[in-house]
């Protein structure tokens, strides 16, 4: 089972951990967990920049960003279905999450009318701030709701929960269930209609309510910790909604000391945002309010002290930050990039000076679990490893010999010790993340093979005379076979594919030995070659 830790960036019983059902992200997190166990980032970065003078400020709690059961979700580019955590608090009560006319639910997304969501999400920030004692603390409105359901089809959409609906009701003498000017598909529907504009500001009466009791159990238990709020403009925005952003009332009570503006929230982008009613967008400029005038409202309040951060920084140059800023976001991810993939680079120049050689992946499958599924049906590493020199491969899906997937086993093996895996009816993938270019850095540091000459090299042995397989080396996500090799049924027959078509070759893999199988490709003249065990003749040429 893999599981999502809840490492130093979340309050113990906040998270739910579930089964991932896709193996490599399974393994990636389980990774994640291994590390989080050894060491604390935040506590690590805090005296860090203690130990510098600077500032350590948190990037953490999200407001909207809170997981989601198992059983939710929609497959599609770009999604993680199930999700890795829940929010224990959302578990116990799911109402609290935003919902539709319909009673459909817009998960990770609270609906924070619900004092237990203020209450749950105000112990986090207190959690963060006594644990860790940070300059500050971003509250960040960034959701990750796309990345698990489909973005909203409209930003009038969600919102209708009982406390909200009962409030229109006590307030406006309106059933905003019935009513058709809050249905966004209906003909009477108008995004200018008075009231609509009244329920978009309650909604937004809740968010402040939350950041004014952020503020005041702050200053109880952790008054030197300062608060950040990220702000779009006067309405939330994709892919929360329209709620009103009342950005006045937090500079007027001094419930921040720093505003970051303008951000957007959309963790994946919808691309059909603009045609959706939103009534800030900030990616179109749409009801974007200039730094300028905000810090023109903050000189004229009560708390002139409060700062104002723009946003906008380019990713990949150091551009001067606007005049008259107080501070700039700018993006260090690149920064971490660049030195991991200079690093990674040295280590394979000294790799090529030892060896002649780079090892992409390499494993004998030695440590392996025994009959296991591992981690969610995924075992291995992806990653370059230092010491090993090599990369020991994510290899999926596994299982532990009662159903169809491969297994690892040490019944039969090459060798007298260590572990082989044993094929059944389903594939074995393994896979080296990386990239034939460098314009993928926010997430392969390792350049894929895209030059020179390659060899995939492995030992097989063939159990019964129906035992027979393909072996097939590929970059392209939908596995097409560029280069492979087929051992039929009964005969054991070789034989290897030239564009679509297989041609067979006269030498086979015998029953109840180890037989060593290679291809050799020349990546330059797009050309390959494969032997059997270590004849210098090839099998065939291409």
């Amino acid at each position: 089972m893999a599981q999502r830790g809840h490492g130093g960036g979340h309050q113990g019983p906040c998270h739910q951990q579930q089964t991932q059902a896709e193996a490599p992200l399974a393994v990636a997190w389980h990774i994640i967990d291994e590390i989080m166990a050894r060491h604390d980032p935040h506590r690590i970065a805090g005296e860090a920049a203690r130990e510098l003078g600077f500032e350590y400020w948190i990037f953490h709690p999200y407001i909207y960003s809170e997981g989601a059961p198992v059983d939710v979700g929609v497959p599609g580019l770009g999604r993680m279905v199930p999700w890795s955590y829940m929010r224990r608090a959302h578990l116990d009560h799911p109402e609290v999450i935003t919902v539709d006319r319909q009673g459909n639910k817009q998960w990770m997304v609270p609906e924070y009318a619900y004092p237990q969501a203020r209450a749950d999400k105000v112990a986090e920030f207190v959690h963060m701030a006594r644990t860790y004692n940070p300059t500050g603390i971003i509250a960040s409105m960034r959701s990750e709701s796309s990345q698990l359901i489909p973005p909203p089809d409209h930003a009038d959409q969600y919102g209708f929960n009982p406390p909200v609906v009962e409030e229109m009701k006590r307030l406006y003498d309106v059933d905003i269930l019935t009513d058709p000017r809050f249905d966004w598909q209906s003909p009477q529907f108008k995004s200018d209609e008075p009231l609509l504009d009244k329920w978009r500001t309650l909604r937004g009466t809740y968010i402040t309510q939350l950041y004014r009791e952020i503020r005041e159990a702050l200053r109880k238990e952790a008054p030197q910790v300062k608060l950040a709020v990220s702000l779009s403009g006067d309405y939330v925005g994709p892919i929360m909604g329209n709620a009103r952003l009342d950005w006045r009332t937090w500079v007027d009570e001094g419930l921040v000391d720093v505003l970051i503006a303008p951000s957007f929230f959309e963790a994946t982008l919808d691309l059909e945002a603009g045609r959706k009613g939103y009534l800030t967008h900030v990616r179109e400029g749409i009801g974007v309010i200039p730094a300028a005038d905000i810090k023109d409202y903050i000189k004229r309040s009560p708390h002139p002290e409060i700062q104002v951060i723009q946003t906008g920084a380019s990713s990949y140059f150091y551009d001067p930050p606007p005049p008259g800023a107080d501070g700039w976001q700018c993006d260090a991810w690149y920064d971490a990039y660049h030195l991991a993939w200079y690093q990674r680079w040295q280590q394979w120049q000294a790799d090529l000076r030892d060896f002649g050689h780079l090892k992409f992946i390499s494993q004998n499958f030695d440590d392996f679990p025994r009959r296991s599924s591992g981690i969610s049906g995924g075992y291995g590493d992806g990653r370059y490893q230092p010491e090993l020199r090599s990369s020991p491969g994510l290899w999926y899906r596994l299982g532990d010999g009662t159903d169809s997937c491969p297994y690892a086993q040490e019944e039969i093996r090459h060798g007298t010790v260590g572990a082989a895996l044993a094929f059944t009816t389903r594939d074995i993938l393994a896979v080296h993340p990386s990239s034939p270019d460098r314009s993928l850095p926010t997430s392969l540091v390792d350049t894929a093979i895209a030059n020179g000459n390659a060899e995939l090299s492995l030992w097989i042995y063939r159990s019964a005379p129906g035992s027979s397989c393909e072996i097939y080396l590929s970059g392209n996500a939908a596995f097409e076979k560029d280069v492979a090799l087929r051992i039929a049924p009964q005969t054991g027959t070789i034989s290897c594919i030239d564009g679509t078509t297989w041609r067979e070759t006269h030498e086979t893999v015998p029953v109840e030995t180890w037989t060593r199988l290679s291809l050799k490709l020349n990546v330059d003249q797009r050309t390959y070659t494969a032997f059997l065990n270590d004849a210098k003749k090839p099998l065939i040429e291409n």
